[in-house]
């Protein structure tokens, strides 16, 4: 063969054989190109037949699932549907970056969008086209938004918002048609609320974080555990780095114990990402999250102890660091070690002195007055002149504020406390009781001892806000101040013109003796207190944040024989940095920190240090804060990391404090039906938000426009709404099975609220969440029309339903409630019950297969007892046992209201059904009684007929599937005869010739009934039909239902119209 023919044939060869990439080289491109093209999701790959570990084609999963969307597209092309051969990576790169592939990916993220329940303008380009909003809208909800901030930060109720957009409107304001109701003004608030919440979280995470844990009461009688979240910033205002606190969550907890307060916790965490406290993996394993590595709590046994959510929380996480408030163990030792007579004879004084003058205006005047006259003799101080209360969250620095205003004004109260002693028209026991409290209060040693303590409080004070003080007072200048205002008066002791009793050099030393010996006892007890902690932690962390260690070099220690003590310090800090980083060593690894460069970084920070700061002058916040910002900054991050984890953990509950106060002062006893969705909200925005000058509503509005889903434009009424407020002779509303999105069932809300002519509203079926079932609650506080509402089927969660019935509270025209088939728990049945007992309107109410519990069944009856109002109850599909029976039976005893009662399917047993029963016997109201698909023996029959034949009211029975046999049926009839009964269902009973000759009996000459149903009594024989027939003949009244499958006697022309043939399959 020639060199060209050879040549040829291995070009044609060469070509003839495509390139192939193995199996593991495609794998490594899927994982390679996946960040920036998402290959692992639409790259696959055909094996080659021949060799399987090479690849044969290449084709795309997503081109090929949504080939039907992209065909008819211009670039449209069939490789990589059917499957390519070139195999090289810029191939699939191109096919990336290729249109038809965007759309195919683009039509796979709809997909997954709708599956999530996203809204329509994160995955549809029209819909974010028309989604946009337009700048008169935008300046619109720009001033809805801070009318509802304003709202928010001064406490103002939502009912009040259409009242101040009405002002704004009448001062010539564009604000807009829409959006402009009470339920509106909540959506708009937890917007602002969420957005500040979210950039908080952007700002938190990846980071260690601290808390603050505490509860309290609040308004509504309701316990709340609110907490705080510590971290640490930079001020550049100071130049210096500071800890903040910042208010996370507050939720009522199901129980006060460990297990309960525990679940409250790990709700407050959740919004941070932190969805298992007692799940290691989860707390460290999350990427992007926080990690907890302090919590703060008071002494509380159900926080400290071992079996508490300290125990819990450490068994699971040892990193944590536990801290008991310093300034309430400080107050706590304070309370221990003043125990001396004098203490408690001041103590006793105070609190008198101020509830003598807290609810008495006169008092306070006459006081006031004394006070200006005694101005011109003597010297007082500039403050008020009422004495304070002593007892408070800062025990110790109340209580030397109340000694201290009794030493400014003590004078001033004996002058008014003699006056008042004296004075004719004080009553002759108050007028003693002021004679004693003056006797004891004149002598020298409690003024003395007032000094005296104000004196030995003042370090413990200090210490108890800021936790830097020494205990031991060195000087005593209350009580000289004192000494040197005391007057000679001849034999003598006047202060403030007020003679002394008893004023003696050994008074005066035994006073001073028993103070010292309460401030001995006070450190004592101050040690035990601080033992609970871990001292060698907290030292660790005091030695590692001190920067003046850092003076003395290290390199200049030869001798041993030779260490300062400037020596030891900075030994002593890297031991620290040592203890903190092993104790650490997991949350600070979870977080990227290198615990063996820490070594290496403190020679460079402390070298740096020492170079360039002024070490000995300059507070060691200022220090770190030049740390941080420096240029070198970057070269001992995990240094810096572990200043920031340091520097917060928490010493003192004081913030918590703060905002329970701020808690109290949103939710006031006149907003106690607050839920703890919104409370959250409006606290987020009180406390966190800034002044209204500074308050940019923009990213709430972008956040709140995302969400609407409905894409209603701002000054656009909805047409439900709009229909709704001003159609005037709409009276019945039904929208059972409509799907009504949340966004829509709020404009009904809305319309309904201001309607004056709808009577009837029918929302069955449709889903209602906690938030819409508040807004139904406040349109029910407003509507003044609306007198049925069904509520059956909405899926109603217990918050939610909690809302709905509130709203009760106020409304004072509903009259039928169907909440059936809406899972009632207890909680939600006892605010039922409660409703129900002070409601005056509502008649009838239906419960049907709520899954009443024992305990919520029983709330719900004794509601029902006390209403002089209630007509028609159903309960039927609900369990009542025997003792459920028995409270049904009392109240049927009690009430003297209720018409109708339907305890259909409610599985009572024999005793039960006996309670039941008996007390229809003597009931005067009771019309009908449905008893259907409960079993009734004989005996219980007989029972029931008993009771028929005394009762006079009853009109209308239901026995529906009680298995009666022909026994029972005899018995039954006994009673029937004397009963006014109008109907009688006897259907899905077996029916014998016997019990058949008893009902014909009564049917030939009852003077009431009117029906009787037997229809599904389908073994009845043609004799048994016959009797009934002839009976009928008898009484013309009576009218019989049959089942369709009757094939017995022909029925006789007089009978016909008063037979129905019914069909047994419905």
């Amino acid at each position: 063969m020639s060199a060209r023919k050879h040549t040829n044939s291995v070009v044609l060869e060469s070509v003839a054989k495509k390139r192939q990439v193995t199996v593991s080289t495609f794998e490594k491109w899927q994982r390679e190109y996946d960040r920036d093209h998402q290959t692992l999701t639409w790259l696959k790959c055909e094996k080659d037949r021949e060799n399987r570990s090479l690849v044969g084609t290449l084709w795309c999963h997503v081109c090929r699932e949504y080939k039907h969307k992209i065909c008819s597209m211009k670039s449209y092309s069939d490789a990589w549907i059917s499957g390519s051969t070139n195999q090289r990576t810029t191939n699939v790169l191109e096919h990336a970056a290729s249109d038809q592939h965007k759309a195919a990916m683009t039509c796979l993220r709809t997909l997954h969008a709708k599956a999530k329940n996203e809204p329509v303008v994160n995955y549809a380009p029209i819909a974010s086209c028309l989604m946009t909003m337009q700048e008169p809208d935008q300046a619109q909800m720009r001033r809805k938004f801070d009318t509802c901030y304003l709202m928010a930060k001064e406490g103002i109720a939502f009912e009040k918002f259409p009242e101040l957009c009405d002002l704004e409107e009448r001062h010539d304001v564009d604000i807009g048609h829409a959006y402009r109701t009470a339920p509106s003004a909540q959506s708009f608030t937890y917007y602002i609320a969420e957005a500040q919440r979210q950039t908080f979280r952007e700002a938190l995470s990846k980071k260690l974080f601290y808390i603050l844990m505490d509860g309290s009461t609040d308004a509504g009688k309701l316990e709340q555990e609110l907490v705080v979240v510590l971290t640490c910033w930079q001020d550049d205002t100071m130049r210096e780095m500071k800890s903040s606190s910042r208010y996370l969550h507050v939720t009522t907890p199901a129980r006060g114990d460990a297990e309960g307060l525990m679940k409250a916790l790990s709700e407050c965490l959740s919004p941070l990402g932190v969805t298992d406290l007692l799940d290691q993996a989860k707390v460290l394993g999350v990427i992007g999250m926080p990690v907890l590595v302090s919590c703060g709590t008071d002494g509380a046994s159900v926080n400290i102890a071992q079996m508490g959510i300290r125990g819990r929380l450490q068994t699971a996480h040892p990193w944590l660091a536990w801290s008991w408030c310093y300034a309430h163990r400080l107050e706590l030792a304070c309370r221990d070690a003043f125990t001396s007579v004098l203490f408690k004879d001041i103590e006793e004084m105070l609190l008198r002195l101020y509830y003598l003058y807290e609810k008495s205006p006169k008092k306070v005047r006459e006081l006031g007055e004394i006070v200006e006259d005694l101005r011109h003799v003597f010297e007082f101080p500039k403050g008020g002149d009422v004495p304070i209360r002593s007892q408070g969250s800062r025990w110790i620095d109340h209580k030397r504020k109340a000694l201290q205003r009794v030493v400014d004004r003590y004078g001033a109260y004996i002058a008014h406390l003699t006056t008042l002693a004296e004075d004719p028209s004080v009553k002759p026991d108050d007028r003693a009781k002021l004679n004693g409290y003056l006797k004891k209060w004149m002598q020298f040693r409690i003024i003395f001892g007032c000094a005296l303590y104000v004196d030995v409080l003042k370090a413990p004070s200090l210490l108890s806000q800021s936790l830097q003080s020494r205990l031991d007072p060195v000087e005593w200048p209350t009580v000289c101040l004192l000494l040197k205002r005391i007057k000679n008066d001849g034999m003598d002791k006047l202060y403030q013109g007020s003679v002394l009793k008893d004023f003696k050099q050994s008074i005066q030393q035994k006073c001073a003796q028993d103070a010292l010996n309460d401030l001995t006892a006070l450190e004592e007890k101050m040690r035990e207190r601080l033992a609970w902690s871990d001292t060698k932690l907290l030292r660790s962390l005091f030695v590692f944040l001190e920067t003046q260690s850092w003076m003395k070099r290290s390199g200049e220690i030869v001798d041993p024989a030779a260490v300062t003590e400037k020596d030891c310090s900075i030994m002593e800090f890297k031991d620290a940095i040592e203890h903190i980083s092993n104790h650490f060593r997991l949350p600070l690894e979870a977080k990227g920190v290198s615990i063996c460069s820490l070594s290496d970084e403190v020679e460079e920070i402390v070298e740096y240090a020492r170079s360039y700061l002024d070490l000995s002058g300059t507070e060691f916040k200022k220090i770190w804060y030049t740390l941080f910002t420096c240029s070198d900054a970057r070269k001992w991050p995990n240094m810096l990391s572990l200043f920031q984890l340091a520097f917060c953990l928490p010493f003192s509950n004081g913030r918590v404090e703060q905002m329970f106060s701020c808690l109290k002062a949103v939710k006031t006893d006149r907003r106690t039906a607050l839920n703890n969705d919104t409370l959250n909200d409006l606290l987020e925005v009180y406390i966190v938000g800034p002044p209204l000058s500074s308050f940019n509503a923009d990213a709430a509005i972008k956040l709140w426009w995302q969400d609407c889903s409905s894409g209603r434009r701002p000054n656009q009424q909805s047409r439900e709404s709009m229909m709704l407020k001003k159609n005037n002779t709409l009276k019945k509303l039904n929208l059972e099975k409509c799907e009504l999105q949340p966004e829509g069932l709020e404009e009904v809300m809305e319309g309904v609220e201001v309607n004056t002519k709808l009577e009837t509203l029918s929302l069955s079926e449709n889903i209602i969440d906690n938030k819409r079932a508040s807004y139904l609650g406040m349109m029910l506080k407003g509507n003044t029309t609306l007198k049925e509402l069904d509520l059956s089927g909405c899926e109603l969660q217990p918050e939610g339903l909690e809302e709905v019935i509130k709203g009760f509270d106020v409304n004072t025209k509903l009259e039928t409630l169907d909440l059936s088939e809406n899972i009632i728990e207890n909680k939600s049945a006892s605010c039922l019950g409660m409703m129900l007992k002070e409601n005056n309107t509502l008649k009838e109410l239906n419960l049907q297969h709520c899954g009443l519990q024992p305990e919520g069944f029983e709330e719900v009856l004794k509601g029902v007892e006390v209403n002089t109002k209630f007509e028609t109850l159903n309960l039927s599909v609900n369990i009542i046992d025997n003792k459920r029976a028995l409270c049904l039976g009392m109240m049927l005893k009690g009430n003297t209201a209720l018409k109708k009662l339907n305890l259909r399917k409610c599985g009572l047993q024999p005793e039960g059904l006996e309670e039941v029963i008996k007390v229809v016997q003597g009931n005067t109201k009771l019309e009908t009684l449905n008893l259907s698909e409960n079993i009734i023996d004989n005996k219980r029959a007989s029972y029931l007929a008993h009771a028929l034949k005394h009762n006079t009211t009853l009109s209308e029975l239901w026995l529906w599937g009680c298995s009666l046999r022909d026994e029972a049926i005899c018995e039954l009839c006994g009673g029937l005869k004397w009963c006014r009964l109008k109907i009688l269902g006897l259907v899905e009973n077996p029916l014998r010739d016997q019990g058949a000759k008893g009902l014909a009996d009564v049917l030939k000459d009852h003077p009431t009934l009117e029906e009787l149903h037997l229809w599904k009594c389908e073994k009845m024989s043609d004799d048994v039909v016959q009797q009934l027939m002839d009976a009928m003949m008898s009484n013309t009244r009576v009218k019989l239902t049959l089942p369709n499958k009757y094939d017995g006697p022909s029925v006789s022309k007089e009978l016909v119209g008063r037979i129905t043939f019914i069909d047994c399959s419905i």
